[in-house]
C-alpha cells in the first residue's frame, strides 16, 4: 500500500508540474505575439510616415514635382488602399485585421502593391492631386532612358540601355558603349571638325573638313575659330557672338523652412557662360555664377516662384527660363495637448482629467497615463473645454486610440462642436468580432468637418458592456497654422 500511495503522489506532482509548464508556455506565446504585433504596427506607421512626408513635399513644390522613396512594408501587410485623402494599410492580426492610416490635406490617387519587404514608391504632383504608386518610377530608372539621373554624365536617345550617346551628341551618330558615363575609349570617328566632342576634345565645329572649329557653346552659330579641338581658344576667332548660352539644368529645391527656401542647379557648360539671372516672384533678386541660392526673409505658408535665365560674356541672354515653385512651411502652433501623464485615478472629473476636460457619465478615468474607460455606455463621455480656432485657417487633430476585448458592434467615437451643435461620429471605430483588439493613430483636418471661425469642442464616447472591455485615448493634440 505504501508503494502504491507513493506512486500515486508522484503522478499527481508530475501532472501539476506539467499544468504549470503549459500555463507559462501559453503566457510566453501570448507575450511574443503581442510584441510581434506591436513591431508590425510600428513598421507600418514608419512606412506611412515616409509616404506622407514625401507627399507633403511634392504637394508644396507644385505641378510636375516628383519624388521617390524606399519603404519597408511589414510582414503582416494584407492590403494598401488610397482613397480620396486617405492612405490605409491593413495588417493581418491574430483575431482581426489591424488598420493603420494617414489622412492628408489634399486628394490622392494610385495604388501601392502590398508586397512584403522593401520597395520603391513614386509620388508625383498633378494639379491638386498627388499620385502615388510603385510601377512607373522603376521602369524609368535605368541607363538609356533619355534622362540624366544621379550618377550619370550622359543618357540620351538610346532607349534600350545597351548603348549611350553623350549629352553633346543628341543629334549625332557617335555611339559609345558603357554605363552612361563619358567614356570615349570605345568611340569611333575621332576627327577634329566632325561636330562631335570626342576623346580629349573640348570643342568641335560644324565644318566637317576640320579646317575651322566652332566652340561647343556656339554650335551652329557665327563665331568661327581656327582649328583647335583641344582648347577653347578665342584669340583667333572672328565674327560677332549672338548666341546665348544654354539653360541651367537640375534646378532642385534642396530644403525649405518657414521663412527661407534653398535651391541648387547646374550651370551650362558653355565656355563663355557669365552668370545666372534670378527672379523671385517676378523681381530680379541677383545675378550670380554660383550654383545655389538661398532666399531668406520670406513669408510663411506662401508660394514662391524662382526663374533662372543665363547670360554670357557678350551679354546674350537665354530667354528660355527654368523655374521652380515652392511653398514655405507654415508656422505651426500647438494650442491643445494632453498626454494624460498623471497619476492613476479611479474617479474622473475636472480634477483628475485636468482642467481641459469635462466628464459625463462615470466610466472614464486615468490609467497608466492614458484616458481609460471600461464597461461604458452612450452617456459616458469626456469633452474638452472650448478651443479657440477663430484666427486660424487650418487646424489638425491627432490622437492615439486602442480598444481591448470588445464584442461585435461595440465602438469608440469622436464628436465635434463648432458652436452650431454636435456633429456625431466624425471618427468611429467598432469591433467586428467578439473579443476584438485594435489600436491606431488618427490625423484629421478639422476644417473638413467644422467651421474654424469660432471655438471648438472635442468629445470622445465609448460603448461596451463587460468589465474586461476597455477603451483608451492618448496624446490628443490640436495644431494650427495659416
Amino acid at each position: 500500500m505504501d508503494k502504491a500511495q507513493a506512486a500515486t503522489e508522484t503522478l499527481i506532482i508530475l501532472a501539476m508540474a506539467l499544468i504549470v509548464f503549459l500555463i507559462v508556455f501559453m503566457i510566453n506565446q501570448q507575450n511574443i505575439s503581442n510584441v510581434n504585433t506591436d513591431f508590425e504596427i510600428t513598421k507600418a506607421r514608419t512606412a506611412l510616415d515616409s509616404i506622407e512626408n514625401a507627399a507633403n513635399l511634392v504637394y508644396q513644390q507644385g505641378e510636375g514635382a516628383k519624388a521617390r522613396i524606399y519603404v519597408n512594408l511589414p510582414n503582416s501587410v494584407k492590403q494598401i488602399s488610397i482613397n480620396q485623402q486617405t492612405i490605409t494599410m491593413l495588417l493581418y492580426g491574430q483575431k482581426s485585421d489591424i488598420t493603420v492610416y494617414r489622412n492628408l490635406d489634399y486628394n490622392l490617387n494610385g495604388t501601392i502593391d502590398a508586397t512584403i519587404g522593401n520597395q520603391w514608391v513614386q509620388i508625383q504632383s498633378s494639379g491638386n492631386t498627388i499620385s502615388i504608386g510603385n510601377s512607373s518610377i522603376v521602369a524609368e530608372d535605368f541607363c538609356g532612358n533619355s534622362i540624366i539621373e544621379s550618377g550619370e554624365q550622359c543618357d540620351l536617345l538610346q532607349l534600350g540601355g545597351q548603348t549611350c550617346i553623350s549629352q553633346s551628341y543628341d543629334y549625332g551618330t557617335l555611339a559609345c558603349t558603357g554605363s552612361c558615363l563619358y567614356d570615349y575609349s570605345g568611340c569611333d570617328n575621332y576627327v577634329c571638325g566632325n561636330n562631335f566632342i570626342e576623346s580629349m576634345e573640348i570643342c568641335d565645329g560644324t565644318n566637317l573638313t576640320g579646317e575651322t572649329c566652332i566652340s561647343q557653346g556656339y554650335s551652329g552659330g557665327d563665331l568661327l575659330c581656327q582649328p583647335d579641338c583641344d582648347a577653347f581658344n578665342y584669340s583667333n576667332c572672328t565674327g560677332t557672338d549672338t548666341h546665348p548660352p544654354g539653360r541651367v539644368t537640375n534646378l532642385t529645391n534642396q530644403s525649405v523652412g518657414t521663412n527661407w527656401i534653398y535651391w541648387t542647379w547646374t550651370n551650362p557648360s558653355d565656355a563663355d557662360f557669365n552668370s545666372t539671372i534670378i527672379h523671385l516672384n517676378g523681381i530680379n533678386i541677383v545675378n550670380t555664377s554660383n550654383t545655389y541660392y538661398n532666399a531668406t526673409g520670406l513669408n510663411s505658408d506662401f508660394l514662391y516662384n524662382i526663374t533662372l535665365n543665363t547670360k554670357d560674356n557678350s551679354g546674350n541672354i537665354n530667354t528660355s527660363a527654368i523655374s521652380s515653385i515652392v511653398k514655405t512651411n507654415p508656422i505651426i502652433q500647438i494650442i491643445f495637448y494632453d498626454d494624460f501623464n498623471r497619476a492613476n485615478s479611479g474617479t474622473v472629473g475636472i480634477a483628475t482629467l485636468g482642467g481641459s476636460w469635462i466628464e459625463t457619465g462615470t466610466k472614464w478615468e486615468i490609467l497608466n497615463n492614458r484616458a481609460y474607460a471600461t464597461r461604458c455606455n452612450t452617456e459616458d463621455k469626456i469633452t474638452t473645454s472650448n478651443i479657440d480656432l477663430s484666427t486660424y485657417s487650418k487646424a489638425n487633430l491627432t490622437f492615439d486610440w486602442e480598444y481591448i476585448d470588445l464584442d461585435a458592434g461595440e465602438c469608440s467615437s469622436l464628436d465635434l462642436n463648432d458652436g452650431g451643435g454636435w456633429i456625431s461620429d466624425i471618427w468611429t471605430v467598432c469591433a467586428s468580432v467578439a473579443n476584438d483588439d485594435l489600436s491606431g493613430s488618427v490625423t484629421l483636418n478639422l476644417a473638413s468637418y467644422i467651421s474654424l471661425s469660432s471655438t471648438v469642442q472635442l468629445r470622445y464616447a465609448c460603448v461596451s458592456s463587460a468589465t474586461s472591455e476597455n477603451h483608451y485615448i492618448d496624446n490628443v493634440n490640436v495644431t494650427v497654422y495659416g
